[in-house]
C-alpha cells in the first residue's frame, strides 16, 4: 500500500472507498509537469491490486473518449470487455456533451475529478460506486489520458453478470479535486 505525503488534494475530500482514496495518493506521488505525470512514470507494480479496478481512457474528440485498457473488475462489472471502445456510448445522449466536457476539463484546468455513479443493470439491479479521474499524459507528452479507479461502494449480489449487463451509468454526485490549477466553474 502506497501512503505518501498528504497534499491539498487529498485533505478536500472525503472518500467512500479506500481504494480511491489510496490511487489519488499514488498519483499525487508522481513526479509532474505542468501539474499532470507521464505514463512513463506510472508504475503498475506499485498498486497492482488496484489494477482490476483500472480504466484508463484516451481523449482523442467530443465525440470519442476511447477506451484503453479496462481492468477485470470493470469487465466484469459492465459484463463484457469495453476496451476499444467509445466511452461516450454508454453515456445518455442528452448528457454526452457535459460528460465529454467534464473528462475534457482534467486535461485543460488541470483537475482531477472524483464521482459517484449509480449504476443499473439490466435486470434493474443498482449500485452505488466511486471513482477518481486523474489527468496523464501520454508517452510524446500529450495530456490527453485518464486514469481512473472505479470501486463499488455496495454492490448487490449478481447471479450472472454476463447476461445482467450494465445498461445505465447516473451521476449521483460530481466534485473536482484541486491538483494545483483551481476548481472549474462546471455544474457539478
Amino acid at each position: 500500500m502506497v501512503n505518501p505525503p498528504a497534499s491539498p488534494a487529498d485533505s478536500q475530500h472525503t472518500f467512500d472507498t479506500p481504494d480511491t482514496r489510496e490511487f489519488l495518493g499514488y498519483w499525487n506521488s508522481l513526479p509532474k509537469f505542468g501539474l499532470i505525470p507521464s505514463r512513463r512514470d506510472f508504475d503498475p507494480a506499485e498498486v497492482k491490486h488496484l489494477l482490476p479496478k483500472i480504466v484508463i481512457h484516451q481523449v482523442i474528440s467530443a465525440e470519442m473518449v476511447k477506451v484503453r485498457l479496462a481492468g477485470t473488475e470493470v469487465v466484469f462489472g459492465y459484463g463484457r470487455d469495453i476496451t476499444g471502445e467509445n466511452y461516450l456510448d454508454f453515456v445518455a445522449p442528452e448528457r454526452r456533451a457535459q460528460a465529454f466536457r467534464s473528462i475534457e476539463l482534467l486535461h485543460t484546468q488541470p483537475c482531477g475529478m472524483k464521482v459517484r455513479l449509480i449504476k443499473t443493470r439490466r435486470s434493474g439491479v443498482a449500485f452505488l460506486n466511486e471513482t477518481v479521474a486523474l489527468p496523464m499524459r501520454n508517452d510524446a507528452g500529450v495530456a490527453n489520458l485518464v486514469y481512473y479507479v472505479s470501486a463499488d461502494v455496495f454492490t448487490p449480489h449478481l447471479t450472472d453478470a454476463t447476461t445482467d449487463h450494465l445498461e445505465r451509468i447516473g451521476v449521483d454526485h460530481r466534485a473536482f479535486i484541486d491538483i494545483g490549477a483551481g476548481i472549474p466553474d462546471f455544474p457539478c
